[in-house]
């Protein structure tokens, strides 16, 4: 699920995670110290809230994967409709 989080956030940026940092032993623990990727303002405040839970420190506190494509469903229906109306 952490990963899931990372790979959205890949997917709004257009970069990969942490690409301006070394992937070493430093940055693991960063992570594990709770360093996340910065949110790009112009994201949609349902992949905001989603990609925060997702990137949780304690993973009993993130989403399940029926719970992640329940609200990716949700998101890209009330963005098709906005774009509609």
């Amino acid at each position: 699920v952490y990963g899931f989080g990372m790979i959205m956030w890949e997917w709004l940026t257009g970069r990969r995670p942490f690409w301006n940092r070394d992937h070493d032993v430093d940055l693991i623990i960063d992570v594990c110290d709770g360093l996340r990727p910065p949110i790009v303002t112009d994201t949609p405040e349902g992949y905001v809230k989603l990609m925060q839970e997702c990137w949780h420190s304690n993973p009993k506190r993130r989403p399940t994967a029926d719970d992640i494509k329940s609200r990716v469903l949700s998101i890209t229906n009330s963005e098709h409709i906005s774009q509609t109306v």
